[in-house]
C-alpha cells in the first residue's frame, strides 16, 4: 500500500507544475491512487483513463490533456506488456 508521503515524493520527482497530477498505475493500485489524489488535491476532480493494458492513467481535471496523452504514450512505448 502506498503512503501519502510516497505519493507526494513521486509528485515532486517530476518537477513541473502539473506532472504530479498524472500517474500511470497498475489496475490494483487505482483506488489507493485516487484516494491519495483526493488528499493531495482536495479541490480538484480526479479522473481515470483506460490505456488498453493492465494500467490506468489517473489525473486531475487541472492536468493539461497534452500531458496526459504524453504520459500514456511514454508508458505504452517504454513498458512491454506480455499477453496472458
Amino acid at each position: 500500500m502506498e503512503t501519502l508521503s510516497h505519493a507526494v515524493e513521486h509528485s515532486i520527482v517530476h518537477g513541473d507544475l502539473h506532472a504530479g497530477h498524472v500517474r500511470v498505475v497498475p489496475n490494483d493500485e487505482v483506488e489507493q491512487t485516487i484516494a491519495n489524489f483526493h488528499l493531495m488535491f482536495p479541490h480538484e476532480t480526479v479522473l481515470t483513463t483506460q490505456m488498453g493494458c493492465c494500467h490506468i492513467c489517473v489525473y486531475t481535471d487541472s492536468t493539461p490533456a497534452s500531458l496526459v496523452a504524453q504520459r500514456i504514450s511514454e508508458h505504452l512505448r517504454v513498458v512491454e506488456h506480455r499477453e496472458a
